[in-house]
């Protein structure tokens, strides 16, 4: 699994500086811990945690093999932890559907604030 890849000129510049901000964290040097193993009798789940080894912040992926037999199918999960700082650029809008229930549109303006990531992505 990995967070990286190389930057494009878009991620070095606009007001975000993604590049930067991805190596400042990390994201080009990951360490990769797993947690749990646990097969059953449709299949397995793995979890693992990936991070910078310097930093707090990273992610937890939980990947799930199922097979009826005659097929294998892998899903695959991820979400951030530890602390990821928000952006501090300049854009105005949000970008969020105003439309949606007030809870949501909450959550949604407060990811908004979130830096990108680079791409995740199986090898």
């Amino acid at each position: 699994m990995g967070l990286w890849r190389a930057p494009t000129d878009n991620d070095g510049g606009w007001h975000q500086r993604d590049a930067a901000y991805w190596k400042a964290r990390g994201l080009d040097r990951l360490r990769h811990r797993t947690l749990s193993v646990a097969p059953d009798v449709a299949g397995m789940t793995v979890v693992a945690r990936s991070a910078a080894a310097a930093g707090n912040s990273g992610y937890l992926t939980t990947y799930r093999w199922d097979s009826d037999g005659d097929s294998l199918r892998l899903r695959v999960h991820t979400e951030p932890v530890g602390h990821w700082p928000e952006r501090g650029d300049d854009f105005q809008d949000t970008m969020v559907d105003p439309t949606l229930p007030p809870e949501e549109y909450r959550e949604q303006v407060r990811r908004n604030g979130s830096r990108s990531l680079a791409r995740i992505g199986l090898d």
